[in-house]
């Protein structure tokens, strides 16, 4: 019997399938793995110097600074014209 088992994965090729699950996984066991696959909203902070909405830990886009400090150059309406 042994001899016919090696002869039989001898002749598939290697003999190694790779591993399929037995059962279906259930509507109920799907929903609830992915029920932590939603998309989350960015956190907002407020500039201290503009009160304007920004990402925590960044410079403001709109009047450049961050931590107290000027970092960017931002161009302003009347620079512009």
């Amino acid at each position: 019997m042994a001899c016919d088992r090696v002869e039989r994965d001898e002749r598939r090729g290697k003999g190694i399938s790779m591993p399929n699950p037995k059962r279906r996984h259930s509507k109920q066991r799907t929903a609830k793995r992915r029920s932590h696959d939603f998309l989350t909203t960015q956190s907002l902070s407020e500039c201290p110097s503009c009160h304007e909405r920004k990402l925590p830990h960044h410079a403001c886009p709109k009047c450049g600074t961050y931590k107290g400090r000027d970092v960017l150059a931002v161009a302003t309406k009347e620079q512009k014209s």
